[in-house]
């Protein structure tokens, strides 16, 4: 399996719609990122490719998808989407305030665990979500590579459930980073984590 951070995302003004902070569409640099994996990955042949329902994972999937000898368009899973610690999707929520969002912020520096944040979606709750969806992929597809195009939060709490690891983001994946993992035998290995090598020659590694 092959999971793949989404591209870089526009940072809207804090006076954005709560929808727009959601849920913000790729820069043009992260459109330049996109089509860099696409192209890197291009080569290798994948049975499925997936994404998170969010814009930025979708349109890189799409990118990585039309790069292929034969494209098909990727197959949206919702319970791939990132974790939402501000509660922007909860229209009746409140905005956090400034000192809310600074002890938060320390918090989960110190812990890396997300319910730090006041509306997070709990963190074991989040690691069950992810980890069951993309279980479910990798027995659909036993024996065959294919993609996941999802976020860096996804991509760490899958692997910090699997690898009973306690930090839920213990690394940060680089916009458009490739990581690497087998399934067989009911069970998992890590290849590799953040392959970076298709953005260094543009210098196009963020974060």
């Amino acid at each position: 399996m092959v999971l793949v951070r989404h591209a870089q995302q526009t940072s809207p003004p804090r006076t954005a719609p709560r929808a727009v902070h959601l849920d913000p569409p790729l820069s043009d640099l992260g459109r330049t990122q996109a089509d860099a994996v696409a192209a890197y990955l291009e080569p290798e042949p994948f049975a499925a490719i997936y994404c998170s329902d969010l814009e930025r994972a979708h349109e890189t999937a799409r990118r990585v998808a039309q790069f292929r000898s034969q494209p098909s368009d990727p197959v949206v899973v919702e319970g791939l989407r990132e974790i939402d610690v501000f509660g922007f999707g909860d229209e009746s929520r409140a905005d956090p305030t400034p000192e809310q969002l600074a002890i938060a912020s320390d918090e989960f520096l110190r812990t890396r665990r997300w319910e730090a944040f006041p509306h997070s979606e709990r963190s074991d709750d989040f690691r069950t979500r992810v980890y069951r969806e993309i279980e479910k992929l990798a027995i659909r597809h036993a024996g065959e590579r294919f993609a996941v195009v999802a976020h860096g939060g996804v991509i760490s709490a899958f692997l910090a459930s699997t690898f009973e690891i306690r930090e839920d983001m213990f690394f940060y994946s680089a916009h458009t980073a490739v990581t690497r993992v087998f399934h067989g035998d009911d069970r998992w290995a890590m290849h590799t984590v953040n392959e970076l090598g298709h953005l260094r020659p543009g210098d196009l590694v963020t974060y």
